[in-house]
């Protein structure tokens, strides 16, 4: 395979990946947005140290 064919199938490859990647973020934002809230999460890091 020469190397412009190459080329042209890799960055086809990473383009396929990189949009499949951003839908797939887009997508779950909003699902996970709703599990792990930052208030969930400031209120289990924020927990007082008993001595």
């Amino acid at each position: 395979m020469p190397n412009k064919k190459r080329l042209h199938l890799c960055g086809s490859i990473g383009f396929a990946l990189a949009s499949f990647g951003l839908i797939g973020a887009i997508v779950a934002q909003p699902l996970l947005g709703a599990v792990w809230s930052p208030s969930f999460t400031t209120a289990l890091l924020t927990k007082p140290i008993s001595k």
